[in-house]
């Protein structure tokens, strides 16, 4: 998941303003956050299809795949400094928003899309199991919301659990299976899935669910539609090389 995006845009301007007007007191910047985290759309942890990235990211998905199988190097680069200064105040500001998430949820237990908004917030905040808890709270009671199926199949390939991660995807294509975002992530996560046991059948997988998204794309969005198919066939290109 990405941050959630704040837009300085004469809507946002006017949702705040009308926020601030619903007491008499004006509200802490932390009650303010809040509220602007809980009514902004969820960016999700997927990579937006509407984007070239999307079709970037899972080319290098597969390539790393490959690279991980091909090439086992004896000395490693020494890895870089890790800059613990903004890793900490990333924690501190989504430490204020769960807290916060999770106080109104103890108010509103009946509130099923807080639960969402918490999942979504403990993603972001690198804590995968609560994340999953959350979600699938959420998903108890929304079961055919595919697009939060993805939500979660992220959270649990983060927690190293792949298969139940595809299995979510699939689970979420059986209730929605034109829906295009999920279909692109179901072939990057099966890239992400490739083993040095598993590469032909996991890039097949990977490919059928590519041929099912640029189907749909060929009417909805033909430019994401040819970029599908470049990267369908980098799969076959690839196919071919790991055979050799």
């Amino acid at each position: 998941m990405c941050g959630t995006e704040f837009k300085n845009d004469p809507q946002s301007v006017a949702e705040d303003d009308a926020l601030l007007q619903k007491s008499a007191n004006r509200l802490s910047t932390e009650e303010t956050l809040l509220e602007r985290f809980k009514a902004t759309p969820s960016p999700r942890n997927r990579i937006p299809w509407q984007t070239i990235a999307i079709v970037l990211a899972a080319i290098f998905a597969i390539s790393y795949g490959v690279f991980r199988i091909s090439s086992k190097p004896d000395v490693y680069a020494p890895g870089h400094a890790i800059d613990s200064t903004s890793i900490l105040q990333r924690r501190l500001f989504m430490q204020h928003i769960i807290d916060s998430l999770q106080a109104e949820l103890a108010a509103h237990p009946e509130d099923t899309e807080l639960h969402f908004s918490l999942g979504d917030a403990l993603y972001q905040d690198g804590n995968w199991s609560e994340s999953q808890k959350e979600l699938g709270i959420y998903l108890s009671e929304k079961p055919q919301d595919a697009d939060a199926r993805v939500d979660l199949a992220y959270a649990l390939a983060q927690d190293g659990n792949m298969p139940v991660a595809l299995s979510e995807i699939d689970t979420g294509l059986h209730y929605q299976p034109d829906n295009l975002d999920v279909l692109i992530n179901a072939g990057i996560l099966t890239t992400e899935s490739i083993t040095d046991s598993n590469h032909a059948e996991a890039l097949a997988k990977a490919k059928k669910y590519f041929l099912r998204a640029k189907a749909i794309a060929d009417t909805s969005s033909p430019a994401i539609a040819g970029r599908i198919d470049t990267l369908i066939q980098e799969i076959d290109k690839t196919g071919e090389r790991m055979t050799k």
